[in-house]
């Protein structure tokens, strides 16, 4: 009987060490549980880096909006007629002309064109 017992022990023994390592202690569900808890907690954080991204352009957007607003409004008043005469005169030097200086033409066509 002590020799049966012998052969069992051994044969439970050799059946312990022929599990791999990761299997015999759980060791396995636990890693993947781990990576799985760092995967969804480094995608949880790359999803708020990216809202704060995100808000950040929308700001920059608005601000951009604005300006282009305030350029708008700035090119429409620069381009009135009378800011061209203003600057005209101001910083080119033009002056109006005098009406004796001014010329008027008209143009004829040829009644058969």
């Amino acid at each position: 009987m002590q020799a049966q017992a012998g052969v069992l022990h051994q044969q439970l023994v050799r059946r312990r060490h022929d599990v791999p390592i990761l299997r015999r202690a759980g060791i396995l569900p636990a890693i993947v549980l781990a990576i799985v808890l760092v995967l969804q907690l480094w995608v949880r954080l790359e999803s708020i880096h990216a809202g704060y991204r995100l808000e950040g352009l929308r700001s920059q957007a608005l601000k951009n909006d604005a300006r282009l607003r305030e350029l708008r409004f700035e090119l429409a008043a620069l381009s009135s007629p009378a800011a061209l005469e203003t600057e005209a005169k101001s910083r080119l030097g033009f002056v109006s002309p005098a009406p004796q200086n001014v010329r008027r033409l008209s143009i004829h066509t040829a009644q058969g064109e």
